[in-house]
């Protein structure tokens, strides 16, 4: 009788693949920190988004082909990869608002006041106290990059978080399986 016992070595994945891919979904959400007066947020996003789709190549062809499931780290992937893909598109958008000029329409300007990122009050000499003061376009593009970067910080994280537990989860259940 031949006793065949096989471990799994789940470090090469862990080092070459999940944490760059981590840093990179840090780096997409990371997008909306840089000032809008930067210029280059869209090639910064697109860069990243490329890197995603380098590093879906690379699972494609490390990953062995089956027809059943597809693997968490793909699903993974492409649901990140998907994210960065808003991202360029949110970044767009931004870089549109910015440029825009006129009056800030009454329902965007309450939307902008009642986001608490940096605040709207001005002081007036004359009076001594505050007062609200209409938004304009480079306001408004401000505070949808802070309200951006905080969702997709959150979305980035706990997808993070649900990758891991489903993986550990899975594993668990595996060994457990295997041992029996």
């Amino acid at each position: 009788m031949v006793n065949l016992t096989l471990n799994r070595r789940p470090s090469y994945y862990v080092f070459n693949l999940m944490i760059p891919i981590m840093l990179l979904s840090t780096l997409s959400s990371l997008v909306f920190a840089l000032p809008v007066e930067y210029g280059d947020k869209v090639a910064f996003s697109m860069t990243v988004l490329l890197s995603f789709s380098v590093f879906l190549t690379q699972m494609t062809d490390i990953m062995p082909r089956t027809s059943r499931q597809a693997s968490y780290l793909t699903i993974y992937l492409t649901i990140l990869l998907t994210l960065s893909s808003l991202t360029v598109v949110m970044s767009v958008i931004i870089l549109n608002i910015y440029k825009r000029q006129g009056e800030v329409p009454l329902m965007l300007q309450k939307l902008v006041i009642r986001v608490k990122c940096p605040t709207n009050k001005k002081l007036d000499p004359d009076v001594g106290e505050g007062h609200d003061e209409d938004p304009s376009w480079q306001e408004v593009s401000a505070k949808l990059d802070a309200v951006f970067l905080r969702v997709f910080l959150f979305m980035n994280i706990i997808l993070g978080v649900v990758l891991f537990t489903v993986v550990i989860e899975a594993d668990r259940l595996f060994t457990s399986s295997s041992q029996s």
